[in-house]
C-alpha cells in the first residue's frame, strides 16, 4: 500500500498508530514508576526492600533489621520489649472483657427480676400507682430481656469470629 501525500485516511491511520505507540510507552513508564514506589523500603536502609513490619511500631524493615521474637517481628530490641508488653496488655483486656460480659449478664437478670417484682406488686391493688408499677415492671422486664438477647448475639458473633 502506497501512502499518497494528499490521502487524509492514511494520515489519520499514521496519527492513530503514533498516538497508540506514545500511550503504550507512557503506560510502560508509569508501570515502572509505580512498581518502584509500591515496594516498601527498609526504614533504616532506604536502598533495601522491606520484608517484615514491626508489630510494635509498624515500621517496615529489611531482613537484617528485623528481629523475630516469640511475639512476632520487631525492628529493634526496645520494640521487642514493647511487643511483650503489648501481648500482656491484650491478655489483660481479654480478662476485662470477660468481666464485662459477666456483669452485663447479671445486670440483665437483675432487671428482669426487678421487673417481675414490680409486675407482681402491681396486682396487689387498683389505681394509678399500681398502673405505674405495672408499667415500670413491664419496662424493666423488656429491657432485661432485650439486654440478654443482645448479649447472646454478641457472644455468638464473638464465638464465630475466633480463629481456629
Amino acid at each position: 500500500m502506497c501512502i499518497a501525500p494528499g490521502n487524509t485516511l492514511s494520515h489519520a491511520i499514521i496519527f492513530v498508530i503514533i498516538a497508540l505507540t506514545i500511550l503504550l510507552l507512557l503506560f510502560q513508564l508509569s508501570i515502572q514508576i509505580l512498581t518502584k514506589k509500591l515496594f516498601m523500603k527498609c526504614y533504616n536502609h532506604s536502598e533495601r526492600e522491606a520484608v517484615v513490619i514491626c508489630r510494635a511500631c509498624g515500621k517496615a524493615v529489611c531482613q537484617e533489621c528485623g528481629l523475630e521474637t516469640e511475639n512476632g517481628f520487631a525492628c529493634q530490641r526496645n520494640c521487642a520489649k514493647t511487643l511483650a508488653g503489648i501481648n500482656e496488655h491484650y491478655a489483660g483486656q481479654a480478662a476485662h472483657l470477660r468481666n464485662i460480659k459477666r456483669m452485663n449478664f447479671l445486670g440483665s437478670l437483675f432487671s428482669i427480676g426487678m421487673g417481675l417484682l414490680f409486675i407482681y406488686f402491681s396486682f396487689m391493688g387498683y389505681g394509678v400507682v399500681y398502673d405505674l408499677l405495672l408499667l415500670l415492671g413491664a419496662g424493666f422486664t423488656f429491657y432485661g430481656v432485650m439486654a440478654q438477647l443482645v448479649n447472646m448475639i454478641i457472644f455468638l458473633k464473638s464465638k464465630n469470629n475466633k480463629p481456629d
